[in-house]
């Protein structure tokens, strides 16, 4: 019995001096994340949180628009350099229209047509927003535009950001 303890108790004592000094330089060690310059830091915050952006403030943009009579309207064309990733729209409805078919749509091309991103009534006044989480992509050098069908008054309110063009290779398709 005194043999097979002294096994165990050496067993042990073998384990120990092979994993603890590793474990505890493991323990010891800092780890950081980096950027491809090899010099900017990812930071962390007081509750040990991972700090992280989507885009840099910078790159961020509102674009806004409005039209009181029917008709397609351009509200942006991405510059030929960039992409833009969208992330929300909204529509104001200022003053309904009774007449014709009431509806006021965005499109992802400059002359408002195929299928829209985003439909709203414009039929009653309110504000009608759509979250497009994690982002709808526009190609550069595409246009964004929105078509009022009749009289009401409507606002449009895109807010999203920049990013590389070989970021966004072509624009988001909607079935």
């Amino acid at each position: 019995m005194r043999a097979r303890t002294a096994w165990v108790l050496l067993a042990a004592v073998l384990v120990g001096w092979l994993v603890v000094p590793r474990a505890v330089s493991a323990a010891g060690s800092i780890v950081s994340i980096e950027g491809g310059n090899g010099t900017t830091k990812a930071s962390v915050t007081d509750g040990k949180q991972l700090q992280v952006a989507e885009a840099a403030p910078s790159s961020f943009r509102e674009y806004n628009g409005a039209a009181s009579s029917p008709g397609c309207h351009t509200l942006v064309t991405v510059p030929s350099d960039k992409g833009l990733i969208l992330r929300s729209v909204s529509f104001t409805v200022l003053t309904s229209s009774a007449d014709g078919f009431h509806i006021v749509t965005l499109f992802s091309n400059g002359g408002c047509t195929g299928s829209g991103i985003f439909s709203a009534p414009t039929n009653k006044v309110g504000v009608y927003s759509f979250d497009l989480t994690p982002g709808f992509a526009l190609a550069g050098g595409d246009k964004l535009s929105f078509e009022v069908s009749t009289n009401a008054l409507a606002g449009v309110y895109v807010w999203g950001y920049q990013v590389p063009s070989a970021d966004v290779p072509s624009t988001t398709s909607i079935n």
